[in-house]
């Protein structure tokens, strides 16, 4: 009876596997004889003479596969970090300098704008706002003073950002 229950336990289980694992959805060729691969020229991760990017570029059309998926990664942590950085830059700016932002100000503003290839922020608009309006006049005016400050790097490409922001306001923060 114990060599039936696990031998039933075995069979479910590979089962399962076998089901879950399969793709069930048809694929279908196309009836040209054209194989299309898309191609990137650029180097990945800096300038012609960055020493360092000519190291880390796929070398090989064999791990054309794997050096894509790197020159993906190595695209998406530079647009992370340049996210973070104009973040940063915003909360450098967001208090006037000789204006008393000591009373009233707690709460979160959040603004939605889009970065265009020259770095500059295009279509500044209140999402949702901290129900204070000094707040968010001054989370505007701080995303204002901050565009075009940081300087994208050439891996995320020139197409315009769409980005969301919270801009955080604290006492002593």
């Amino acid at each position: 009876m114990r060599h039936f229950l696990a031998a039933s336990i075995a069979f479910s289980l590979f089962a399962h596997f076998l089901f879950l694992e399969t793709n069930w959805t048809q694929t279908s060729h196309p009836e040209s004889s054209q194989i299309v691969i898309p191609v990137s020229l650029d180097i990945p991760g800096g300038s012609k003479t960055d020493s360092a990017a000519l190291r880390n570029a796929p070398a090989t059309a064999e791990g054309g596969d794997q050096g894509a998926n790197a020159y993906k990664r190595r695209q998406q942590a530079a647009l992370k970090r340049f996210l973070k950085n104009i973040k940063k830059a915003v909360e450098a700016r967001k208090f006037q300098p000789g204006e008393d932002h000591s009373n009233n100000m707690i709460g979160n503003a959040v603004y939605a704008f889009t970065i265009l290839e020259n770095d500059s922020f295009c279509n500044i608009h209140l999402v949702r706002t901290s129900d204070n309006s000094k707040l968010d006049q001054a989370a505007f005016y701080a995303i204002q003073k901050a565009s075009g400050v940081v300087h994208r790097p050439k891996i995320i490409g020139t197409a315009p950002i769409s980005f969301v922001l919270t801009v955080k306001y604290q006492y002593g923060m």
